[in-house]
């Protein structure tokens, strides 16, 4: 077993770990969001802290297990099994979970922006509009750091050499 330091300076895990960064801030987010005050207080979802939390979960062992490496035995292959299945599991849990907290919010964020003129003095108090602030911005960042999970699936983790020496081992 070999430590590659290099690995983490790829394209796929520099995306990986700020698609991390973003779930966290996200979840964050979510959390400020159900326990301050305002419209969404109290409106919280087990499914979105699970999702969060298992998402965040697999974005640390995606990245951790990105700078190991094996040799070509049946341990790597194991391995690059299960880092491809921690970031589609990721990005199926930040989905997840960001879907759940905007659907959890629309209602509410309608409610407060677009009701009628008559209660809008009623309904757009300081504490109401600093939640749906709060709301927006946790949105905003679940489908970004989507969005970065996603696109660092496509890229290669490790340098370009090392991929090519393997090539050249099994020819």
């Amino acid at each position: 077993m070999k430590i590659r330091i290099k690995n983490l300076f790829s394209v796929g895990t520099i995306l990986a770990a700020i698609a991390l960064v973003l779930s966290i801030v996200s979840f964050s987010l979510y959390g400020a969001n159900v326990s301050g005050a305002g419209y969404f207080q109290g409106y919280s979802s087990g499914l979105v802290a699970t999702c969060s939390s298992f998402a965040i979960i697999t974005l640390i062992a995606y990245i951790a297990l990105s700078i190991f490496d094996f040799g070509n035995g049946i341990v790597s292959k194991v391995l690059s099994i299960v880092r491809s299945a921690c970031i589609v599991a990721a990005c199926i849990c930040l989905v997840a979970s960001g879907i759940t907290f905007i659907g959890d919010r629309v209602e509410g964020l309608g409610y407060i922006f677009f009701s009628d003129s008559n209660v809008l003095v009623e309904v757009q108090t300081a504490d109401n509009l600093s939640s749906s602030y709060c709301a927006i911005s946790g949105t905003v960042t679940y489908l970004v750091g989507w969005l970065f999970a996603l696109v660092s699936s496509f890229f290669h983790i490790g340098s370009e050499k090392h991929s090519e020496a393997q090539a050249a081992e099994k020819a």
